[in-house]
């Protein structure tokens, strides 16, 4: 876990890392706190084809929270 901490901070400081991240996790808990945190850090923005196919994914569990 802390050479996980290392590698986020290493490329926080990587100015051509740009604002893309992705959320990698062994569990849902931590996974949905970083989502959340991610999107009140204005980094939880989908572009609308990637949201679209999360929609239509059967074996996604957001396309099929309704």
């Amino acid at each position: 876990m802390e050479e996980l901490f290392d590698a986020a901070k290493t490329f926080e400081m990587y100015e051509r890392a740009g604002r893309r991240i992705a959320i990698i996790t062994n569990s849902g808990g931590p996974g949905v706190l970083a989502t959340d945190k991610a999107e009140l850090l204005g980094f939880a923005k989908l572009n609308e084809k990637t949201g679209e196919h999360l929609e239509n994914s059967v074996d996604n569990p957001i396309a099929n929270a309704d």
